[in-house]
């Protein structure tokens, strides 16, 4: 009776969320929640510089080489800004940019990170790819902060976010496993993992 019980708790163990291995997302629309035709001649020269630069900086992001991005993508923002892009068009500079700090590793990182989490609107999480990169970001946060209550926010948030990618893609799995090591290592919750798991599994 004990064995079987054992076995019904039983769960796999999951992977831990690693900010430094995200397979980056490069092909965004900045300007989809503009109307065009309001974006004079001279707003429109920033937005191109702006563009230029995200290429570059998401280049970079993807061969990890953190520093280059983030002068690539602080340029893209400036650039966007001047060009009068909505704040959901800077999403996805913002986005990478928080990215790029926290892979780092670095405590200044964290500080910049959380300036440009602050600003990210709703609308980055309606792809699959960009949901499930931000969950990986606030677990990422939440370990490199040493406050107990902004960590259990953030690891709270991140659990939300895994849910919301899986929600969009049922079959990506990096995002169970993801969330069977949060309830396992971070949540001590047992009873949630294996749920996740059976999911996972089924």
């Amino acid at each position: 009776e004990n064995n079987k019980n054992k076995k019904d708790t039983y769960v796999p163990k999951g992977k831990r969320p690693d900010v430094t291995s995200l397979d980056i997302v490069k092909k965004d629309d900045h300007l989809q929640f503009n109307k065009i035709n309001n974006i004079n001649e001279r707003s429109m020269i920033q937005v191109q510089k702006g563009i230029r630069e995200y290429n570059l900086g998401v280049t970079a992001l993807s061969n990890k080489k953190y520093v280059t991005a983030q002068k690539h993508l602080k340029n893209t923002e400036k650039g966007l800004k001047r060009g009068k892009i909505t704040e959901d068009g800077l999403n996805f500079a913002r986005g990478n940019l928080v990215i790029s700090y926290l892979a780092t590793g670095e405590k200044r990182g964290i500080g910049q990170a959380k300036r440009y989490l602050k600003y990210l609107t709703p609308k980055i999480y309606k792809t699959r790819e960009w949901t499930y990169n931000m969950a990986v970001a606030h677990y990422a946060f939440a370990e490199g902060n040493k406050s107990k209550t902004i960590k259990a926010e953030y690891i709270n948030k991140a659990v939300k976010l895994f849910r919301t990618s899986i929600k969009l893609d049922k079959l990506y799995l990096p995002a169970y496993e993801n969330l069977i090591h949060i309830y396992q290592e971070d949540l001590k919750n047992d009873k949630k993992a294996l749920k996740i798991y059976n999911a996972y599994d089924k």
